[in-house]
């Protein structure tokens, strides 16, 4: 597998690690700072008003946006790669980016139409929307078989 690995990437396995950690860290810094953002924001108060009304945003369907567009195809990517390095954690990644991008259509259709019509009951439905999505995958993650490799 490592030597399939290398010949499409052509880096050693150490280099991989390194680039993972690395991913790991900015992923963590960004969550990180989105968090940081969003608890000093005055309209974001906590816990003080819980069943407040979806409000439009336009930051949030631009970020849906592109997520909508770009999580599939980071799937298709993943997934083709699987195949080539017999990963079933990259599989597995697959699976997760494209129910990212489902996600992302349902909630940009939810924040769409609250936005357009002033319908503030589009973004909970749209919640809604997405649990039978969660759950089929839920049940595909803990019964499909794993991808044919003696080493995963």
């Amino acid at each position: 597998m490592n030597k399939t690995f290398q010949r499409v990437e052509g880096e050693t396995l150490a280099g991989l690690q390194r680039r993972s950690r690395r991913g790991f860290l900015a992923a963590a810094v960004a969550a990180g700072g989105m968090w940081k953002w969003l608890n000093d924001r005055p309209e974001v108060d906590g816990l003080a008003s819980p069943f407040r009304e979806a409000d439009r945003s336009l930051v949030g369907i631009g970020i849906l946006i592109d997520a909508a567009v770009m999580m599939p195809w980071l799937a298709n990517r993943k997934r083709k790669l699987a195949v080539v390095t017999s990963s079933a954690v990259l599989k597995a990644d697959a699976a997760e980016s494209a129910l990212c991008g489902y996600m992302a259509w349902i909630a940009l259709a939810g924040l769409v139409v609250n936005a357009i019509w002033n319908k503030p009951w589009a973004d909970p439905v749209a919640a809604l929307a997405l649990t039978p999505l969660i759950l089929r995958e839920a049940w595909e993650a803990v019964h499909s078989p794993k991808l044919g490799c003696a080493s995963c």
